[in-house]
């Protein structure tokens, strides 16, 4: 017995053979998404289908925290400190590249601050076909519930092609 997520409407067939066109159905009214959501120190590469996580992955990184005094050691640290953030980035643009071949997934949601999402999107590796299909900032109570900073949040749809 495997319990699904959806519901099935009640059928009662006799046959000879099994009856799966309610099954097909299923599977092809309902996408295989991949979800990342990421900001500078962690990323989640996650594979959503008949609305189920099927799969996790996980990366983090230790990323040193901007020094807010000034002079020449500042200006160091914030370089390190962006050197850092942009090599966690393209680790998981290249998981990310990994997943969707190994996947497939229909659409990819990208979600994260709108710096963030914007610089990993330029990451993303070039053998990777996808399509922006929509955008959306999250209103501010939602991005209070994240646990985040009073920063502009932002949902992109990418459609793989």
């Amino acid at each position: 017995v495997y319990e699904l997520s959806v519901r099935l409407p009640n059928r009662f067939v006799v046959d000879r053979g099994p009856v799966i066109g309610p099954l097909a159905e299923i599977l092809e009214n309902n996408t295989h998404h991949g979800i990342v959501l990421l900001d500078k120190r962690h990323g989640r590469i996650l594979s959503c289908h008949l609305w189920r996580v099927v799969q996790e992955q996980c990366l983090s990184q230790e990323v040193p925290s901007k020094v807010k005094v000034g002079g020449w050691s500042q200006m160091r640290f914030q370089r390190h400190h962006h050197e850092v953030v942009h090599h966690f980035l393209k680790d998981l643009a290249d998981a990310l590249g990994t997943f969707v071949i190994r996947e497939q997934p229909d659409d990819l949601v990208l979600l994260g601050q709108e710096r963030t999402v914007a610089e990993f999107m330029k990451l993303l590796p070039p053998a990777m076909p996808a399509a922006t299909t929509g955008s959306k900032r999250l209103p501010a109570p939602m991005a209070q519930a994240t646990n985040a900073k009073m920063t502009a949040h932002v949902v992109i749809r990418l459609r793989c092609v």
